[in-house]
């Protein structure tokens, strides 16, 4: 466009020589006086002198416009050298002046319609855009204009002061120091300013440079982008969150594509297969897969592909030495941006926990093939009197087959005792039922076969609370008086023994005096024997003398056996002539020695009594008169009925020991959340009738604080359900770390908590909410910190309600006003917020 006003500049000058000499050659000149000259030349020279400056502005119609001003203006410059007549130079001026005057008018109107379309935008854009931008004159550093959110940026008088004054001068230094340290331009970069208020943000500057007149310019424009680099600091900070959950996961992690390659795998899933992640990345998930499950591996991938995600199976992998192990395996999709997926799979090694339950099925089978050989018969009843169970003995006693199970078990042990017990049998399962007696010793009861025989059984009676359902149970057992009478003349042994069975199984512990009064029963039975003493294993696996008979038990308890006795593994009982079944050296010899007269025994019989293949017993029973006291064969007999007493008692503790263990368990989990070991739903209930009736009767407050925590479900989506469980219990600690011994935290379920605080009103809620907040902000996973937060609503005792149900539901309504109001805590009715997101 300026070529074009040049041109035009350049024609009209043309022309004007062109006129000139054509009057010079065919007009005679007039002589003109200088004043006169002077007068006429200087108008056509200042109007020729503005049009190259209006040439340069690149507006065709001023430019062709003032360039006739200056024709004109030069034919009345040489209207002063030719006659008055002449006719061609006054019709000419005319003509040319109008045209002039038309063109001049048309550009002056289109200049300002121009300037008012761009004075418009102008504001528009001042008023409207989110960017800053200033407008800086070079030579005086001045800001000469501004957009609207540079003055919300930087303060509300900006315009015609120094820039260093009004931006501040750090902000000055970054912004014109680099536009006047470096000649090219524009240039961008960026940098950290400073708002009005001394806050920083991080921004992307342009600074380009202009003239205007000769007057050089800077625009700078500003886009604040802390928002931005905030994103990217998240971005890459929960990148390296979840670059370090699945490095330092306990579980193995494999990262597959769509069709089964491995793309990733952690350092456990290099451990549990074998394979390097070179190696896995070479390989599908079909290569460590059996080959008799491949095609129900192929299926299990197709029904991923359909539903994103499969319950928790077990599978069998293959290990690089060709090991088979067992492992649960946890697998879904996770969907690209593109429509693209990826598989992610979690796999677990659960070798070992189907090893342990291997030996617990082992366990329970080892005690039913004791029960199914045992001598005696044991039968199970209900509180009715109904048989539950009834061991190998057992049917044989009531001449039935065991493989006919349903012939005695569920019907009512009455109906295979005669007419005239049956009153009896009712009678004692009374007492036992209503606790008015614990146990019933040496009942004789006589039982119908299945052959209308008749046998008259000798029963040991007691009642026991169910391992299923804490019911009462009844334990029978008995056996034929014929062994009973063949061996009452022992003393009375099976009497006295069941006897101490009885107080052991009560008391829970065979130590103690129970231990004395066992070894006692044993040296007064068997025959031969005139002292003896009982040594047994303790928790740490040594030996110790825990009884003695006709020994200084003082001196003997002293005594540490550490190693294990010569006959470990056999369960024969031997006679031996050592003092027991250890070997003495001459240290344990003389502290020995110190209790009893070993110098003097013959013969020594051994009982040991062995549980899972050791020796967790020994009675050792003493004679100082003859090596063949303990000779005669119903020494023996009578010491292995001892010993299979003693055994079955021993493993009887153990496993009431581990029902205990069970029990406790069991009423444990009733009341309390097994993932945070909180107190559960069921605690909050029976809890709160107690602390609300203590609370109406002193009339002093209690708060309920329903507590959610915020975006917890994308925590669980983007590290996995384990670090998710693993942030529940971290919180779970933190909460009753952050409450008084009094108060009581407790999981509703999912990530929904709730707190009781007794003798608390809403003021001290909101500090301790506060607090519980502050407390579970930051979470280390494996060092690395997760932000949490949380959203709380509190209701008060008795201001908002008198129980529990009522409090709870304002409490949560409190909760969810506070999250619409993005707010952290809210008391109901809402009136009180506080700590805003």
């Amino acid at each position: 466009m300026k070529k074009l006003n040049y041109l035009i500049f350049f024609l009209v000058a043309l022309l004007c020589l062109i006129t000139g000499v054509i009057i010079i050659t065919n007009y005679p000149l007039m002589p003109v006086s200088w004043p006169l000259f002077a007068i006429k030349l200087i108008p056509f020279a200042l109007l020729f002198i503005i049009t190259i400056f209006a040439s340069k502005l690149g507006i065709t119609s001023l430019t062709l416009g003032l360039a006739l001003f200056s024709y004109v203006r030069f034919l009345g410059f040489i209207n002063v050298f030719l006659p008055k007549d002449s006719l061609f130079l006054g019709n000419l001026s005319t003509l040319v002046y109008v045209s002039a005057a038309i063109l001049t008018a048309y550009a002056g109107i289109k200049a300002v319609l121009y300037w008012r379309i761009f004075e418009k935008k102008y504001r528009e854009i001042y008023s409207n855009t989110k960017e800053i931008f200033f407008i800086v004159d070079k030579e005086k550093n001045t800001i000469v204009e501004t957009s609207r959110s540079a003055i919300d940026y930087f303060g509300k008088s900006l315009l015609n002061r120094e820039a260093g004054k009004c931006l501040g001068e750090r902000n000055s230094y970054i912004l014109c120091g680099r536009a006047h340290d470096s000649k090219k331009v524009p240039k961008t970069f960026e940098a950290k300013l400073y708002k009005s208020d001394g806050t920083q943000f991080y921004a992307d500057v342009l600074i380009d440079e202009f003239s205007i007149f000769k007057k050089d310019y800077y625009y700078i424009s500003i886009r604040d982008i802390s928002e931005k680099r905030q994103a990217e600091s998240l971005t890459k900070k929960a990148h390296e969150r979840f670059k370090g959950l699945f490095e330092n996961n306990n579980d193995a992690v494999f990262f597959l594509d769509r069709e089964g390659r491995h793309i990733d795998a952690n350092e456990k899933a290099v451990e549990l297969l074998g394979y390097s992640v070179e190696e896995l990345r070479k390989m599908t998930f079909y290569d460590v897969v059996p080959p008799e499950a491949q095609k129900e591996s192929e299926q299990l991938l197709l029904e991923l592909r359909k539903k994103g995600s499969l319950p928790i199976y077990e599978k069998e992998l293959l290990r690089k030495n060709g090991e088979r192990i067992t492992v649960e395996i946890n697998v879904s999709l996770i969907r690209h941006d593109d429509g693209d997926f990826h598989i992610q799979s979690i796999v677990r090694d659960v070798t070992k926990r189907k090893e342990t339950q291997r030996l617990l099925k082992m366990e329970r089978d080892m005690l039913q093939k004791f029960l199914t050989i045992a001598q005696t018969a044991v039968v199970i009843l209900d509180i009715s009197g109904n048989i539950k169970y009834l061991n190998t003995e057992g049917f044989r006693l009531f001449g039935y087959s065991a493989d006919n199970i349903d012939e005695v078990v569920g019907k009512n042990l009455e109906e295979f005792v005669p007419e005239n017990n049956k009153k009896k049998v009712q009678e004692i399962i009374k007492e036992l039922v209503r606790g008015e007696k614990q146990s019933v010793l040496d009942i004789l009861i006589p039982i119908s076969s299945k052959n209308g025989e008749t046998k008259t059984i000798l029963w040991n009676a007691v009642a026991s609370k169910s391992m299923g359902d804490n019911s009462v149970e009844l334990l029978f057992s008995g056996k034929a008086t014929d062994s009973y009478k063949k061996n009452i003349k022992f003393n009375g042994f099976y009497s006295s023994l069941n006897k101490v069975t009885i107080d052991v199984l009560e008391t829970g512990t065979i130590l103690g005096k129970n231990a004395q009064r066992l070894l006692k029963l044993c040296v007064a039975t068997i025959p031969g024997a005139q002292a003896g003493t009982l040594i047994m294993r303790n928790e740490n696996g040594n030996f110790s003398f825990v009884a003695c008979e006709n020994y200084d038990f003082k001196r003997l308890r002293e005594v540490r056996l550490n190693r294990e006795p010569v006959n470990n593994g056999l369960e024969a009982i031997s006679v031996t002539a050592d003092f027991c079944g250890f070997k003495l050296d001459s240290q344990l010899s003389k502290a020995v020695a110190k209790a009893c007269k070993f110098k003097d025994l013959k013969a020594t019989l051994v009982i040991p009594i062995i549980l899972n293949g050791k020796v967790v017993a020994l009675f050792n029973l003493n004679n100082f008169e003859s090596k063949h006291a303990f000779d005669n064969p119903m020494t023996k007999q009578l010491a292995e009925v001892f010993k299979e007493s003693i055994t079955s008692l021993i493993k009887r503790l153990e496993l009431e020991k581990e029902l205990k263990t069970q029990k406790k368990k069991l009423e444990f989990l009733s009341n309390h959340d097994p993932l945070t070991e909180l107190p559960n739903r069921r605690f909050l209930w029976e809890y709160s009738d107690l602390l609300f009736a203590l609370a109406k009767r002193k009339s002093r407050p209690v708060s309920v604080l329903y507590v959610d925590l915020d975006k917890f479900k994308e925590i669980n989506d983007f590290y996995g359900h384990d670090m998710g469980d693993y942030v529940l219990r971290e919180v779970a600690g933190r909460f009753k770390d952050s409450i008084r011994k009094s108060d009581v935290t407790v999981r509703l379920g999912g990530d929904e908590f709730a707190l009781l605080l007794p003798e608390t009103d809403s003021k001290l809620a909101i500090v301790a909410a506060k607090r519980i907040l502050l407390s579970i902000e930051k979470v280390m996973i494996a060092d690395r910190t997760v932000s949490i937060s949380g959203t709380i609503g509190i209701s008060c005792f008795p201001e908002h309600g008198e129980d529990l149900q009522d409090l709870l539901k304002k409490a949560d309504t409190a909760m969810y006003q506070a999250k619409k109001s993005g707010m952290k805590i809210a008391v109901y009715p809402g009136k009180s917020m506080h700590t805003k997101e």
